[in-house]
């Protein structure tokens, strides 16, 4: 990459495949997409739709070779059969491993281990693309059968070796840890051996959740994944692939393991996962995490035998704003109008925006009607204070439909129905204010 440039083919493709889902396709994304060590890429209809540069270099095709492809035309032969069918149960919806190893086969006919984590995103029109990356771990493969082969070679390996190599007695005690150690986690082989492993988790659950993992995987763990305290105190994610090693008479003697740090995967997974709940505009929840909160609203409601309610509000002359001011100072009413609507509300409250100028409070715990009248007063009285948007200074009003639960329903996407009718009635009415829906 040269000083962050981005192919600008490279942005037309993303376009394709990040639009319908409301990914912002900035520079800075592709960028980092670019940057990152692992391969990433998205598959809509067992095609590649997007791939990152670090992708075609792992398979030796240029881009334009890859997207559109069928992707199990790279898997090796031998291994092809396992991959297409996990991902056909994934796009079904059944459960099935997220993170798996397999063989593929480069341009140049070379054969590569891969390791491949892939998770369906869903996009707002209800389909799925499959977003995952593959890290190419073949030195790693060949860097442990040499260390089958040849015990001589374990100093100079593991001197070299870029993730973390270790080894415990049956108790948890460090007996033997890779000079990667610094690199990884701050502290030197010697500040670790002798110690206790589980003083270097952050949480003794998650040293327990890989003993756990051991004991029921006969004698071996993969990619188990925890959270371990840097020497700076700051906290890193690593995952980890550990076994028994038995002595000549069949005697559990040790664990052996290799850790990789995966924080800045960690930190880019959390990043898509909120890009993809959330507004690019507004920062604000989607339809999709909105009907998740109705839902533990309504549980809230059933344990505790309150109310829950949902109020669908749409901004009244929006289209004017933008027809006479400009798009751009409709954004920002937009921003500034979801910035309100959650300081009006409680903390346990939500609000989502469904989009246009469209939005979704859900309140948990209501004991009465009146209740929910005094939010929607509220709301209404923050929303048609006048703002200052540039030179304008712009005034709006809103427009409320309330449901209730169970009153006026019993799963989210009724009560949302329930909720969107009241609001055209209030609509109609052609003053800002709120119409309650009660029974039926």
């Amino acid at each position: 990459m040269n000083n962050g440039d981005v192919h600008p083919t490279r942005v037309n493709t993303t376009d394709e495949w990040l639009a319908p889902m409301r990914f912002p396709t900035t520079k800075t994304l592709l960028a980092l997409l670019d940057q990152l060590q692992d391969a990433v890429f998205v598959i809509e209809n067992a095609q590649f739709v997007f791939v990152n540069r670090r992708l075609t270099e792992l398979f030796g095709y240029p881009e334009g070779e890859l997207l559109g492809k069928p992707v199990f035309q790279f898997v090796h032969e031998d291994d092809r059969e396992m991959v297409r069918e996990r991902y056909q149960a994934r796009v079904q919806g059944e459960d099935v491993v997220h993170e798996y190893q397999y063989r593929i086969v480069t341009g140049t006919g070379d054969v590569r281990h891969v390791n491949m984590r892939v998770a369906l995103v869903e996009n707002d029109e209800g389909g799925g693309v499959s977003l995952g990356s593959l890290h190419d771990i073949t030195e790693t493969k060949n860097t442990m059968r040499a260390l089958a082969d040849s015990k001589a070679d374990i100093v100079s390996i593991l001197n070299n070796f870029p993730d973390v190599f270790y080894r415990t007695d049956m108790s948890g005690i460090i007996t033997l840890m890779s000079p990667s150690s610094v690199d990884a986690i701050g502290y030197t082989p010697d500040e670790m051996v002798g110690r206790p492993m589980a003083d270097f988790y952050c949480n003794s659950s998650d040293r327990e959740a890989v003993v756990k993992t051991l004991n029921e995987g006969v004698g071996k763990a993969c990619q188990v994944e925890a959270c371990m305290r840097h020497k700076d105190g700051s906290p890193i994610w690593v995952s980890t692939n550990a076994y028994v090693r038995h002595d000549d008479d069949g005697q559990p003697m040790c664990v052996e393991g290799v850790a990789r740090n995966i924080t800045e995967r960690k930190h880019f997974e959390e990043r898509l996962q909120h890009l993809a709940t959330h507004d690019s505009l507004t920062g604000l929840p989607t339809r999709w995490l909105c009907m998740d909160f109705i839902d533990k609203a309504m549980a809230i409601a059933r344990r505790h035998k309150t109310k829950a309610a949902v109020l669908f509000l749409d901004l009244n002359n929006f289209k004017t704003v933008n027809d006479t001011l400009g798009h751009e100072v409709g954004d920002q009413l937009l921003i500034q109008v979801g910035r309100r609507l959650v300081g009006s509300v409680r903390e346990m409250d939500t609000v989502s925006r469904l989009g246009g100028d469209e939005f979704i409070v859900v309140l948990d715990n209501i004991e009465t009607h009146e209740d929910v009248r005094g939010v929607a007063e509220k709301l209404v009285a923050a929303v048609c204070v006048p703002y200052e948007i540039g030179e304008h200074e712009v005034s709006t009003g809103i427009s409320i439909g309330i449901a209730l639960y169970p009153d006026d329903g019993e799963d989210a996407e009724h009560l949302v129905q329930k909720a969107d009718g009241a609001m055209y009635v209030a609509k109609k009415g052609q003053a800002e204010g709120y119409y309650f829906v009660t029974g039926g």
